[in-house]
Parts: structure tokens; C-alpha cells; sequence
């Protein structure tokens, strides 16, 4: 799971998506996505670009990324199709 923090210190989350073997975001703490974060993502890299746009859209400058832990998105997706 890979964790962002927005400007405003609220937490994103970034895993596998609880009903695929795809990624999806969700709020820590829960709550409604931007309609541009909302889906399922293949890979990360274009769950990282849906949320770099996302943020370029909503602040005025471009900082870098805030990651918590990571653990492989490909394990996390390979435990959940295999068992």
C-alpha cells in the first residue's frame, strides 16, 4: 500500500482494490474520491499520474510526492488472485 498526503494533511491511499486484482484509491478515514481518482488502475504508474494531475489541477505549485510505506502493489495483487 502506498500513502499520499495532500496539502491539507489528508491521507490517500493507494492498494488493491477489494473487489479485483486492480488498484483503486480510497480516503483514510473514508469518504468521496475526485471523479479522476474514482477508478481502477492497471499498474501503478498510472495510478501515480491520475493523482499527479489531480493534484497539479488543485495546487498552485508542484511539490514532491509525500510516500509512507510501500509494499510491492505486484505481491499485494499476486496474494490476492492466488490466495
Amino acid at each position: 500500500m502506498i500513502m499520499y498526503t495532500t496539502e491539507a494533511g489528508k491521507e490517500l491511499e493507494l492498494g488493491v482494490d477489494p473487489k479485483s486484482p486492480l488498484l483503486s484509491f480510497r480516503w483514510k478515514g473514508g469518504g468521496e474520491l475526485p471523479v479522476i481518482l474514482s477508478g481502477l488502475f492497471t499498474e501503478e504508474g498510472s495510478a501515480r499520474k491520475a493523482f499527479n494531475m489531480w493534484r497539479a489541477a488543485n495546487t498552485a505549485t508542484q511539490e514532491e510526492l509525500d510516500l509512507g510505506e510501500e509494499k510491492s502493489l505486484f505481491a499485494l495483487a499476486k496474494e490476492k488472485v492466488i490466495g
